[in-house]
């Protein structure tokens, strides 16, 4: 997008003039119609290849279940205190730039995508940091279920809590994403919350059932069969990590997620795509957590429960910044 000054657009090739403006306004702004026609040449092609038909395979699952395994095993050596509660902020520049209002996300391993049979797992880990918040209002938020679709407005169309047991829940979730095509997932999950000890807190949530919807909000809506769609997603596994300290509260979302592969000859077009997606989904989904928790999301209130550790000497960003960092080890 091109930005011109009162009097300049005349100078400007007819296919570049400005073509609108605000009547109150002094400053004008042309498009260059080639990126554009560049985008909706790369929809036209790309639409078609996304919603394409792609089968789940037995060696593809069994990939995807050996990597969830691995990033159990991670999480249970901080949980045993083998290694930092918190790989986000386990130095003590990363604490900082978390209390400074940050959002830390990074690649869990490698550039966040591992290609494997007929399938790529996409793994992500993020932080964010609520300051005058405790253990205790993440964990109200995040068992609401129920509260899912006013909090993250963005993907979640629809929210239930299936069934609850003490510390194991059951929920379900709609989810609606658009990336060059509109997805819409009928998706459940088994979720258990495990205490640490009073400040930390833990919890695996497991998706049990993905089912994408075709012809989503018409007469003729239904489910294609499980594993044998699209592809956009297949399995999905969330850890989060929830640590009281510092006058406030640390979360961690660790993300691992099994989708289609790439065809062949078009990962130079396809893979920047793919890699952003994930990045760009958890790092939304931590913000609205933090704001949520804050009181500043879109139309959500504080828990009922919600307590203060510390009164906020500021008034808090609506949207911290972000900052990609390298795989943690």
């Amino acid at each position: 997008m091109l930005f011109d000054k009162p009097g300049l657009a005349g100078r400007l090739p007819a296919s570049q003039r400005t073509f609108a403006s605000n009547q109150n306004s002094m400053t004008r702004f042309t498009l260059d119609p080639k990126p554009v026609r560049l985008l909706l040449l790369l929809g036209a092609l790309l639409a078609p290849i996304c919603a394409s038909a792609a089968q789940l395979q037995p060696e593809t699952a069994k990939a995807f279940e050996q990597q969830v395994a691995a990033a159990e095993q991670w999480s249970k050596d901080r949980l045993d205190g083998r290694a930092p509660f918190l790989g986000t902020n386990a130095s003590a520049d990363r604490r900082q730039r978390l209390q400074s209002g940050e959002l830390v996300v990074s690649p869990r391993q490698g550039k966040g995508d591992i290609a494997v049979e007929k399938g790529i797992i996409h793994h992500w880990i993020g932080g964010v940091f609520v300051p005058g918040r405790s253990a205790a209002d993440a964990l109200d938020l995040l068992r609401d279920f129920d509260s899912y679709q006013r909090i993250y407005t963005a993907s979640v169309e629809q929210s239930k809590t299936l069934q609850r047991r003490g510390d194991v829940s059951r929920a379900y979730l709609r989810l609606r994403k658009h990336r060059i095509v509109t997805v819409v997932l009928n998706t459940e999950y088994l979720v258990e919350f495990v205490r640490a000890d009073d400040r930390r807190w833990y919890s695996r949530s497991v998706s049990t059932r993905i089912a994408q919807v075709k012809d989503p909000g018409s007469s003729e809506e239904h489910e294609l069969p499980v594993g044998d769609d699209s592809g956009f997603l297949w399995r999905i596994v969330t850890f989060w990590r929830i640590e009281e300290a510092d006058g406030g509260v640390y979360l961690e979302c660790e993300v691992l997620g099994l989708t289609r592969g790439v065809p062949y000859g078009l990962g130079w077009l396809i893979r920047p795509i793919i890699r952003s997606f994930p990045r760009d989904a958890l790092a939304e989904t931590l913000t609205d957590t933090r704001n949520a928790l804050l009181g500043i999301s879109r139309d959500v209130s504080p828990p009922r429960s919600l307590s203060r550790v510390n009164e906020l000497s500021a008034p808090p960003r609506t949207a911290p910044s972000s900052a990609i960092e390298a795989a943690l080890p």
